[in-house]
């Protein structure tokens, strides 16, 4: 099984997580939203057992964590054990050192990881019948 992480929680997103579960073949993981709240009922709908919340892009020394008890814990990224963590930090330094070489790599790399990924989508949509204006 898949598992998928989404950015917003409007509409679109909606549908594509919808259509995602009902072929079986992924599973939300990880809900991105400005607001925890949001991110959290998102998330009990399609039955997220947790919720984790990063202020900003840029700095992910403030991310808040929601269980599935409903506790919430201001997680520091300093003794957080995430790989996404590291992720995201080398993300960010794309937008503060654009012009390194090793930036440049990354983001070739990311770029063609991001094509992959939207092929992925835009297959999945069309198999289940979700069409958007920009399809004509």
């Amino acid at each position: 099984m898949l598992r998928l992480g989404i950015i917003g929680t409007h509409t679109i997103s909606d549908q594509m997580i919808h259509a995602a579960q009902d072929t079986g073949k992924y599973q939300l993981t990880a809900v991105y939203s400005r607001k925890l709240s949001t991110a959290e009922t998102f998330g009990n709908k399609y039955g997220l057992r947790d919720t984790l919340m990063i202020d900003s892009i840029f700095d992910t020394k403030k991310v808040t964590y929601l269980n599935n008890q409903g506790s919430i814990q201001v997680i520091n990224n300093h003794y957080l054990d995430n790989t996404m963590v590291d992720e995201l930090n080398d993300f960010a330094k794309l937008f503060t050192n654009p012009e390194s070489p090793q930036q440049q790599n990354n983001y070739q790399r990311w770029l063609e990881l991001a094509k992959i990924v939207n092929l992925t989508l835009y297959r999945l949509r069309k198999s289940a019948n979700i069409i958007f204006p920009s399809d004509y």
